[in-house]
């Protein structure tokens, strides 16, 4: 299997994001909240699990481990540089989702 660890994954993290946004606002539309609540949520939720993946450490079972999201294409698997930070991309995600699916 080939790591790349380069900036292919920017738009793949990215991408990542702008779907958990349109899962959550689906759930969060089940619910009848208002589009400037379900904005709310999904801007805070997904920038906490952003934090989570970029700086956060888990315990379980006398183990301690961070949280490495990658994506798998074929034989090719695709991890962050050091440079990237997904917490940077959530407000943007959630702003272009919103602009995108609510009616102006």
């Amino acid at each position: 299997m080939e790591i790349r660890n380069d900036d292919s994954y920017e738009s793949l993290g990215a991408e990542y994001q702008y779907q958990l946004v349109g899962l959550l606002d689906k759930a969060l539309k089940k619910v009848s909240l208002p589009t400037a609540q379900r904005r709310e949520v999904c801007e805070q939720f997904l920038f906490d699990m952003a934090m989570l993946h970029d700086q956060g450490v888990i315990q379980a079972d006398d183990v301690t481990v961070s949280p490495a999201l990658c994506f798998a294409s074929g034989e090719t698997l695709h991890t962050p540089n050091k440079e990237f930070e997904l917490h940077d991309y959530a407000f943007g995600n959630v702003t272009e989702y919103f602009d995108s699916t609510e009616p102006s």
